[in-house]
């Protein structure tokens, strides 16, 4: 490789992953701006989910028999409530006091992270199920209309396609996607007469020829376990909510799937034009239009 193809495929991989780091932050915050302004239309029926009708689909799931609790979370409660459920993750004081650097640098980074999610639960933008504590966390007095939702994300969470899907749907979002943008900067494009040359070229070729397909498809576990958790809140909730009220549970819940499949979608189209945008620099005679 010559100093100017060199030259080319550097500036075509900072090009690139710039291009997928800079549309990827930009399409997030746009899309949770929309998810928060959707999330406020819906507290307005929040007066439909009483206490009462929550406890009664509560009764009838039986999960409170399994051992699973419901904790009214909001923003005067927040600190006592996680300084109970995660008492080493509620001050960065209490990060990083033992260990190396990299690991109080990551261990800083998740807390940072998992306060953000949890300030959204307290605000009544989202809610979740935390299968370790055994508890449904929600602001039920703004979305109450979803713990049905986190209801199905309990129920049944033994079965083993279950614990599949929970076991593996976040490291797979975490590792995969990364590796598959990987393959598609660092690896040239063949002609189509260029045969590979044995099964590690192959199969990066097929990654690096179908990234962003690849990148959308790593959603699939995190999407069918969403799947699963919706329909169960239906059979759930069926019998105990009037047809206004299920009506009203379902099509949030549509919503919020649909929230999934636009991350699977916003996942593929950037981690392709990132690719495209490389192998426009990098190899600009054999790289498409």
């Amino acid at each position: 490789m010559d100093k100017q193809d060199l030259n080319n495929l550097s500036l075509g991989i900072a090009a690139g992953y710039t291009a997928k780091i800079a549309s990827a932050t930009a399409l997030g915050k746009a899309r949770v701006a929309i998810n928060k302004k959707c999330t406020e239309n819906v507290w307005k029926f929040a007066p439909l989910f009483t206490q009462s009708l929550i406890d009664d689909v509560f009764e009838k799931s039986g999960l409170k028999e399994k051992g699973i609790s419901i904790v009214h979370m909001d923003k005067d409660n927040k600190n006592t409530v996680l300084h109970d459920m995660f008492c080493r993750r509620d001050s960065d004081s209490k990060i990083g006091q033992a260990g190396n650097y990299f690991k109080r640098l990551r261990n800083r980074k998740r807390n940072k992270n998992f306060q953000k999610s949890m300030s959204y639960v307290a605000e009544g933008y989202n809610s979740c199920f935390i299968y370790k504590k055994s508890a449904i966390l929600i602001n039920a007095k703004k979305l109450g209309v979803v713990v049905f939702h986190e209801m199905g994300h309990a129920l049944n969470r033994n079965k083993p396609l279950r614990k599949l899907l929970v076991k593996y749907k976040t490291p797979v979002l975490q590792i995969c996607p990364p590796l598959i943008l990987a393959v598609g900067l660092a690896k040239n494009k063949k002609d189509k007469s260029e045969a590979p040359k044995n099964i590690l070229d192959k199969t990066t070729d097929f990654v690096k020829n179908n990234a962003g397909e690849l990148s959308a498809l790593c959603y699939v576990p995190t999407i069918t376990e969403e799947a699963i958790a919706s329909i169960n809140a239906i059979k759930v909730a069926k019998g105990v909510l009037d047809k206004t009220r299920l009506k009203k549970m379902c099509k949030y819940n549509a919503f919020a799937f649909s929230t999934y499949l636009a991350g699977a979608a916003l996942s593929g189209l950037t981690t392709a034009g990132a690719v495209y945008i490389r192998d426009k620099i990098a190899q600009p005679k054999s790289a498409k239009v």
